[in-house]
């Protein structure tokens, strides 16, 4: 079964334990749909200290929010605009899966 981290924008309770807004908590596929349909959370990022699997770039964003899809676009530097309708923004997640890669490589001074 997969797994994904998630960070969490608000205080929520998993599995008895209430968890604080911005903690990284590891749930189910079917839990991570529910929080980020709900805008209860948002994919954990690199920037967060979680190595991405690439199992990860498989996602149905169809389900998602719009604002949930806009607030991961922009943790990926995507640019994306707020009057972009679910669609357009689900296209310009899932065209750039690799771009994350070539742009780390500016830090070799």
């Amino acid at each position: 079964m997969k797994s994904y981290v998630l960070k969490l924008t608000c205080a929520i309770a998993i599995d008895g334990q209430i968890h604080k807004p911005g903690s990284l908590v590891e749930v189910s596929e079917a839990e991570a749909k529910n929080f980020l349909h709900r805008g209860k959370a948002v994919l954990a990022t690199e920037e967060d200290g979680v190595e991405l699997q690439e199992e990860q770039t498989g996602t149905d964003y169809s389900s998602w929010t719009k604002p949930a899809l806009l607030e991961y676009a922009k943790q990926r530097g995507l640019e994306v605009a707020s009057g972009m309708t679910k669609d357009q923004i689900i296209d310009v997640i899932e065209a750039a899966p690799a771009a994350d890669d070539d742009t780390d490589q500016k830090g070799d001074e």
